[in-house]
């Protein structure tokens, strides 16, 4: 019983220090909201099939800048594009850093592709990332067109087909902006795109792929015919890319016969788009606007290539000239074949159709011996030319005016006829034969 009073006494003095001590607050640490940061620069561009380590970061970091461990966060490719691969897909969780670091494979197709990322519980949790999936290595050039073993065309004509090739990387994706040279033999002409067109020259042309990966070009055969003078004139075509140095694309081309080269029919389209500039009267040395003044010696010596001065300055290197090298054959297959003989223009002539016209309808007054009119004789080709009542080419000139609808001489003959006399002053400069 002694010791109930000490515990007794014991108790209340704690019971005292307890009443008198203060309450010790508890610890309160805060919560900051997190977002989400790319930190790979958008806008990049991958070739087609290629990884790049470490190619997508972000970091994840709280509103004080300090970086946020453990958040999950989901990486997906999205396209408008169908793919034929899979597409990128994954999760990964934050360092202790705030970051992640992921490897990325680009597709196999080119184009446009994005990258959603998302991060879980972040307040900012959504970016994108823009990236072009660009074409891998050139691979290959194969042909388009045309497929046929061989390609017909007239000689010195263009052909209507377009010669056109597509280059590839190895995922079968076009490859643009490539450089691609259309080489022909045997003296033919290449066009192409002119704003493609790297350089100008007569039987080889470099032009680029566009963004389909195709290049083309256009021929005009050579007028020469075979060594034996004959046709088909066979030979073919060959298309490279500096960048395929061991692939090499092959046309063959056949020229088949022009038919005979006539002044009207073919060369004189070569003088107005050449020559007429320099030389549109007499005064300028050669008078090159009309048949008579084209066809005279020493200018024109029917059937001599070697001694017609013509030859020496309707070729692709005359100063100031446009014309190529099939221009430059044409003409001078006109010359060397006699269809520059004087009156040889292809069509209507005096001797084969004017004359029994004339002779029928016109000779009673203009004939001899003298009719009722002896100021304009019409007996002989000579006659008819030897005033300015018919001029060649002008369509000003008496003969015309008097033969054309109303003229007072459309009476004597049918319509048909009065045409054909127009037509051979007009357009045949009253070539003889």
């Amino acid at each position: 019983m002694k010791y109930i009073g000490v515990i007794f006494s014991i108790l209340l003095l704690l019971t005292a220090v307890s009443c008198d001590k203060k309450e010790v607050p508890t610890q309160v640490i805060p919560v900051y909201d997190t977002s989400l940061e790319l930190l790979t620069s958008n806008d990049q561009a991958l070739a087609a099939g290629s990884g790049n380590p470490s190619f997508i970061q972000i970091i994840v970091k709280n509103e004080i800048n300090d970086p946020v461990e453990g958040v999950v966060v989901t990486f997906t490719q999205i396209s408008t594009q169908d793919r034929e691969d899979t597409s990128f897909n994954r999760t990964a969780t934050t360092n202790a850093t705030g970051t992640i670091s992921l490897n990325y494979f680009a597709d196999t197709l080119v184009g446009a592709d994005t990258i959603q990322i998302v991060a879980e519980g972040a307040v900012d949790s959504l970016v994108l990332l823009a990236l072009t999936v660009t074409p891998a290595a050139v691979d290959t050039i194969f042909k388009v067109a045309p497929l046929a073993p061989t390609v017909f065309g007239i000689a010195g004509e263009l052909i209507a087909d377009t010669f056109k090739v597509q280059i590839l990387d190895a995922y079968s994706n076009p490859v643009a902006n490539e450089r691609v040279l259309f080489r022909a033999f045997d003296r033919c002409v290449l066009i192409t795109d002119s704003t493609a067109n790297l350089s100008m020259e007569n039987d080889s042309i470099y032009t680029r792929t566009n963004t389909d990966g195709e290049a083309w070009a256009q021929v005009t055969l050579s007028i020469n015919p075979r060594s034996d003078g004959g046709y088909p004139n066979s030979f073919n075509m060959m298309v490279t890319s500096p960048v395929l140095t061991g692939d090499t694309i092959a046309f063959v081309l056949a020229s088949t016969d022009p038919g005979t080269i006539t002044y009207y029919g073919d060369v004189r389209n070569i003088f107005d788009d050449n020559c007429i500039l320099c030389h549109p009267t007499v005064a300028s040395s050669y008078d090159l606007t009309r048949y008579f003044t084209t066809v005279v010696n020493p200018i024109v010596i029917p059937g001599d290539t070697i001694n017609s001065t013509m030859l020496n300055y309707a070729v692709s290197t005359h100063q100031n000239s446009s014309i190529n090298v099939v221009e430059e054959d044409k003409v001078k297959l006109w010359i060397g074949t006699h269809n520059a003989v004087p009156g040889s223009s292809g069509l209507v002539s005096y001797t084969s159709h004017i004359k029994n016209i004339i002779d029928a309808n016109c000779l009673s007054c203009h004939g001899d011996p003298p009719g009722p009119s002896t100021t304009y004789m019409m007996t002989t080709h000579a006659e008819i030319r030897a005033n300015d009542v018919a001029i060649p080419a002008d369509t000003n000139s008496t003969l015309v005016l008097k033969l054309n609808p109303g003229g007072n001489m459309r009476t004597y003959v049918s319509d048909v006829q009065a045409d054909s006399i127009i037509n051979w002053v007009v357009s045949d400069s009253l070539r003889q034969y």
